[in-house]
């Protein structure tokens, strides 16, 4: 069994104005796969108001035309992840015709409900006589992740990670399928590694049975490291999430024609604030993505990974990683599967680590200049 781990995907965008997404040769290895799983980190709809709590905040609001579906399933994908913090962005009517797009689509969905019970369902593929389960999990109420509403048994929203009652979610399920892979939406955004707090939920996640574990959210590339021979991708970074149009104060903006766009200011990362239509750029380290393979047969689960890049003209391609990138890989595997690790991390945070901004300048030199 061949299952193949995307990060985070938002299908619309600039890609609402242009033709090609992906390039051929990526398509093909997709195709290479028994199933494709990815995290939507938007809300699917057309005409919805925007959420009032992230339009009185004026922070990001995320979504994507009803239409842009097609890219999905263009790709084959059969799995997504409702867990994260963009998918409330058009309220709890965004919610539910996220829902039904995808399940008119056929694309099976997890992490999200109309309550508790049905957003804390797994997701289950069956290939060659086997039965997977797929969990999905948003870390709520942290200034890492931001806004988002969870579920509750009356009302709509994200499955919350509440690590005591995944694991008891992993070993029932362990008890009825053959498989149980795990998608936490967490940590801290644009960073190199992980926080503490999530490699120890990722352990406790394959100590309670899981067969793996495949995270979303930093928008940046963290490693692919193990635990007990099973694959933890910590974060995959972003896999379809090209560059989108912005209004004040902050909504993703869908004019009638891409014919504006090259006369609006661009603007990498984050702005704190603006007062016109921009176009918001991703920087480099954010155009990276993680492509995990996972192989299972048995007992036996094994994992790799392959990087693409999302071109400035917004098409997801291979990768090809320069030596510094390839480096980095390493010493960030090696990093966090030690028993250390917090202490690592602590010094590796540290404002007098000099070394840490050093390596960072010239990392992000030799990629763009590769």
């Amino acid at each position: 069994m061949r299952l193949l781990f995307a990060g985070d995907i938002m299908p619309g965008g600039v890609l609402e104005y242009q033709r090609d997404y992906v390039t051929d040769d990526l398509r093909k290895y997709l195709a290479t796969f028994d199933a494709r799983i990815g995290t939507l980190e938007c809300a699917l709809g057309d005409g919805l108001p925007f959420d009032k709590t992230k339009m009185a905040g004026k922070m990001n609001i995320i979504y994507s035309p009803a239409s842009s579906v097609g890219r999905l399933k263009a790709l084959n994908f059969n799995v997504v992840s409702l867990a994260n913090n963009h998918l409330y962005d058009l309220g709890e009517e965004g919610l539910r015709s996220t829902i039904r797009i995808l399940d008119e689509a056929g694309i099976k969905h997890c992490g999200a409900g109309v309550n508790i019970e049905e957003a804390s369902r797994p997701a289950v593929l069956e290939i060659g006589g086997k039965r997977v389960a797929i969990f999905a999990y948003c870390q709520h109420g942290t200034v890492y992740v931001g806004h988002v509403e969870k579920a509750t048994a009356t009302s709509p929203g994200v499955n919350p990670l509440d690590i005591r009652r995944c694991v008891e979610d992993i070993r029932s399920a362990k008890q009825k399928y053959d498989y149980v892979l795990v998608m936490p939406h967490w940590g801290n955004e644009y960073q190199y590694l992980p926080t503490p707090e999530c490699v120890d939920y990722a352990r406790a996640m394959i100590d309670a049975g899981a067969d793996g574990v495949f995270s979303s959210h930093t928008h940046q590339v963290q490693p692919l490291a193990f635990h007990r021979c099973k694959p933890i991708a910590y974060s995959m970074g972003n896999f379809m999430f090209p560059d989108y149009l912005m209004q004040p104060p902050r909504p993703i903006w869908y004019p009638e024609s891409g014919d504006v766009i090259p006369s609006l200011p661009r603007i990498v990362a984050y702005p704190k604030s603006i007062d016109s239509p921009i176009v918001q750029v991703w920087r480099h380290l954010s155009r990276i993505g993680m492509l995990v393979e996972c192989d299972i047969e048995g007992r036996d689960v094994s994992a790799g990974y392959r990087l693409v890049y999302t071109t400035s003209g917004n098409v997801v391609e291979f990768y090809s990683h320069p030596a510094p990138m390839r480096f980095r890989m390493k010493w960030m595997r090696a990093a966090v599967e030690s028993s250390r690790y917090p202490l690592i991390y602590s010094a590796y945070k540290s404002r007098f680590n000099v070394a840490r901004k050093g390596f960072h300048f010239l990392n992000r030199f030799v990629s763009r200049h590769s």
